[in-house]
């Protein structure tokens, strides 16, 4: 309930900027860390339909868009990535 509420919380936040980002018009550390946690949630063992199940659109557009970044693409396919752990069944 309290993380709904926070994702719900920034799915306003971008709606209210109308930028695609929570801050500016282009992304800034605040909108790397909200990347990585919706990253994290949107993998398969967690909950990958997350924008569609709760309704937050501009959340799941962010996503994709983020993740679409070349730096950032770059990075989630580099061995720099530290590799995540796997969840139990």
């Amino acid at each position: 309930e309290t993380s709904l509420s926070a994702l719900c919380f920034f799915e306003e936040t971008l709606r209210e900027t109308g930028t695609g980002f929570l801050v500016r018009d282009s992304p800034t550390y605040v909108d790397l860390g909200l990347f990585y946690v919706l990253f994290e949630l949107a993998e398969d063992d967690n909950v990958p339909d997350f924008a569609a199940r709760y309704e937050l659109p501009l959340l799941g557009r962010f996503l994709e868009e983020m993740q679409e970044r070349p730096q950032i693409l770059d990075y989630l396919k580099s061995p720099r990535r530290m590799p995540r752990y796997q969840r139990e069944a």
